[in-house]
């Protein structure tokens, strides 16, 4: 039994994924670890980045700091400087309406094609 030698489950040496930018964005979104209901977003926030460790983030959470460690962040880009576009104003024109003369019309095959009656009168 003492020779026996300890392997390990899985492998230990493979490193997580951490974005290059998350050690310089103002903001973050923490995940929500807890059992959440259908619909319920994943993570919360934007909060604001008080102090940056090499594991942990201290964030403002409503008022409050909370260390948080870096697995449960997730980058928040906030646009700073946005800009609302005003909605077109297009000059109004009379509407005319337009009937057709007849029921039926020839396709250019020769059949004739009956207009519906909500066809018959058409606005443009």
């Amino acid at each position: 039994m003492s020779r026996l030698n300890f392997t390990p489950t899985r492998r230990t040496d493979r490193q997580s994924y951490i974005p290059k930018d998350l050690h310089t964005t103002n903001h973050v979104f923490v995940r929500n670890d807890s059992l959440k209901k259908p619909f319920y977003p994943n993570y919360s926030g934007p909060y604001p980045v008080l102090d940056r460790q090499d594991k942990y983030f201290t964030v403002s959470k409503n008022g409050k700091r909370d260390t948080i460690a870096l697995d449960q962040l997730k980058l928040a880009y906030i646009e700073e400087d946005f800009q609302i576009i005003p909605p077109l104003k297009l000059p109004l024109t009379e509407l005319t309406v337009v009937q057709h003369a007849d029921a039926t019309t020839k396709t250019k095959t020769d059949r004739k094609a009956h207009w519906q009656k909500r066809f018959k009168e058409y606005v443009t």
